[in-house]
């Protein structure tokens, strides 16, 4: 069995601290609603629904009127859909970087207890 090393247990610690504010986030996030990148997906996935049969069985004159709709309606979903991933993107890079920043702290600290730690056994 492996001997562990100082920082383990910090870092078991840190993972779960981490572990625990990213699921209360998540939780919040879905029983809150502000899922709305799913929500526009699947808008999205709705209108392509729409205009699939059309495309595959040709656009009658009648129906013309009708599929401009729908492709103006993709079009507005699709932007939607896009700003939702770019604020999805800001958050991910958010907590990214909130994670290397608590790593970094995490190092620095193991480092200098185990500078000390070197010092006390010189002496």
């Amino acid at each position: 069995m492996p001997r562990s090393q100082p920082g383990d247990v910090a870092m078991g610690s840190l993972d779960r601290a981490h572990g625990g504010v990213l699921n209360a986030e998540i939780r919040d996030m879905l029983s809150s609603g502000r899922s709305t990148i799913l929500k526009e997906l699947e808008a999205v996935d709705a209108s392509v629904e729409k205009l699939y049969p059309m495309i595959q069985d040709g656009v009658d004159p009648v129906e013309v009127e009708s599929f401009k709709d729908y492709v103006m309606e993709l079009g507005t979903q699709d932007d939607k859909l896009s700003q939702g991933l770019d604020q999805l993107l800001e958050e991910v890079d958010s907590f990214f970087k909130m994670t290397l920043s608590g790593r970094d702290v995490l190092l620095c600290n193991l480092r200098s207890s185990d500078s000390i730690s070197v010092k006390v056994c010189i002496c």
